[in-house]
């Protein structure tokens, strides 16, 4: 990337002129909260597990495993919660596969059933992207009968200071069973971030500077950049300001702003490819 001629050509308004830097702090979840995770989890607290696995104990010394179990041991329902890390997740695998097929909830069903979910949690909803940053679906046939959507899921962002963190925030499953919604799974990664330290947004050529550089990263791309030392020019076209969430078993001590960009490489003449770059946005000499 350094060797090539990089151009600003995206218009950024109503964007901050500072943003914080957070310090990642323990996290907890009060006992209301828990009660409440339980029983949309269908567990109780006698489903606790006496000593969870030193490793993940290793991660949090709160951790916490509520467990059911058929007479086989295999596993019903899963619930998992690393209370100082912020982290919960939720698995539901008490399905039979002869059961019958049944319709997932409807898009408009599963965002409420979602945020019903992040209501329980203790989870502030404002806090909550309205808009789902992405959904998924199952589809399932058996034999000759019709295609039949049976997992619906939607994956939502926090928002930080009207700023979308990106990464790992609140994602939810539904299904159905005797014509009910079926929670099948649900992850949560909600961190205790603290204002650390405010910092001005840096100028679009200390941008350019910090992508020459080498500090912005390329995340996974859905087109090959293997040739992509050879370009003669990068053309950022969009520019978008994120905080990044990293999954909820890493450690973190800060949570920092970057931009997430669209940015065309130009191979020469009508040669070009589109991808996505991240960069730090912060001004730290200031």
């Amino acid at each position: 990337l350094t060797n090539a001629l990089i151009v600003w050509n995206v218009a950024v308004t109503n964007l901050p002129t500072d943003l914080w830097v957070y310090q990642v702090c323990p996290q907890t979840f009060t006992l209301p909260v828990v009660s409440n995770l339980l029983a949309i989890s269908k567990l109780e607290m006698i489903n606790r597990v006496a000593r969870p696995d030193s490793h993940l104990l290793s991660y949090d010394t709160n951790f916490m495993r509520f467990m059911v179990e058929n007479k086989r041991r295999r596993i019903l329902h899963c619930l998992d919660i690393a209370p100082t890390l912020g982290w919960i997740t939720y698995h539901d695998t008490s399905g039979n596969g002869s059961d019958p097929l049944e319709a997932a909830p409807t898009l408009e069903e599963t965002k409420k059933l979602t945020f019903k979910c992040i209501f329980q949690a203790g989870i502030d909803r404002s806090q909550i992207d309205s808009k789902p940053r992405s959904m998924s679906v199952t589809t399932t046939e058996r034999g000759l009968s019709p295609e039949v959507i049976t997992e619906r899921g939607l994956f939502y962002s926090r928002r930080i200071d009207g700023i979308d963190e990106r990464g790992f925030c609140f994602s939810a499953n539904f299904g159905s069973h005797n014509d009910e919604p079926k929670l099948l799974s649900f992850e949560i990664n909600w961190r205790n971030l603290v204002p650390y330290k405010p910092y001005s947004i840096a100028t679009t050529n200390k941008i350019i500077d910090f992508i020459k550089s080498g500090r912005a990263t390329i995340p996974a791309q859905p087109v090959d950049l293997s040739n992509l030392g050879n370009a003669k020019k990068l053309t950022i076209t969009q520019f978008t300001p994120i905080y990044f969430n990293k999954p909820g078993m890493d450690k973190v001590d800060f949570e920092y702003p970057y931009s997430e960009m669209t940015v065309v490489a130009d191979f020469e003449g009508t040669n070009t490819t589109t991808f996505f770059l991240n960069c730090p946005i912060i001004d730290e000499t200031k």
